[in-house]
């Protein structure tokens, strides 16, 4: 049975990406980016990586790792050299496949899925020149949030499973989906203090500099 700390892991330790590519955790690995550019970022929680093609490998391998895992033909056994980010969850998924029923765990390895490919296309459009437009934010924000792998998360932590046809009911989808977008307010609102900071840092040392 996984400790409460290490059932934390599994949704906090999942792509978010920083320098070197490797699965950013908070608190943020160090900045990639320099100083200089004070383009907006919507929550990252940190700085973001450049290294497009680093990222969309880190998401192979956490992909690699789900279907290794949840999928019809469990290994639990990690590929030679993997980054240690992802060598980690093969002992943790191993764990929470043994405690959830086949429904729960094909429901969880989709969603798991989902997460790290929603991460991964969230880092693409934060690299873009601008911000999406509130609804495609909304829209993409849904995935990568972690809010839906955690209700599945949650059933294996309180040891009961939700019979499908609850999960799915029309009621239980708009609670989900209203607690998905209540969390993801929250993520960008207290995000959105770190990005005022950041910008006046940068104004006020420009101002200095110029002086």
């Amino acid at each position: 049975m996984l400790s409460s700390a290490e059932l934390g892991v599994l949704i906090r330790f999942m792509p978010r990406y920083s320098s070197g590519t490797t699965v950013r955790i908070r608190p943020p690995a160090p900045c990639s980016r320099s100083n200089s550019d004070a383009r907006p970022e919507i929550d990252t929680g940190g700085e973001l990586t450049e290294d497009k093609e680093g990222t969309l490998r880190c998401c192979e391998e956490t992909n690699k790792c789900i279907e290794d895992c949840l999928g019809p033909n469990p290994n639990y056994t990690p590929p030679p050299n993997s980054r240690g980010t992802v060598e980690m969850f093969y002992p943790i998924l191993r764990d929470l496949r043994a405690g959830l029923g086949p429904v729960a765990t094909e429901r969880l390895r989709r969603e798991l899925h989902d997460y790290v490919n929603g991460a991964g296309r969230q880092q693409r459009v934060r690299q873009a020149d601008g911000l999406p437009n509130p609804w495609y934010h909304f829209q993409i924000r849904a995935d990568d949030v972690g809010v839906i792998p955690s209700i599945t998360q949650n059933e294996y932590a309180m040891e009961f499973e939700l019979p499908e046809w609850v999960r799915r009911h029309e009621a239980m989808e708009v609670i989900v989906q209203e607690c998905t977008k209540l969390t993801i307010l929250l993520n960008e609102v207290l995000s959105l203090q770190k990005e005022f900071v950041r910008v006046l840092s940068l104004a006020l040392s420009a101002s200095i500099s110029i002086q």
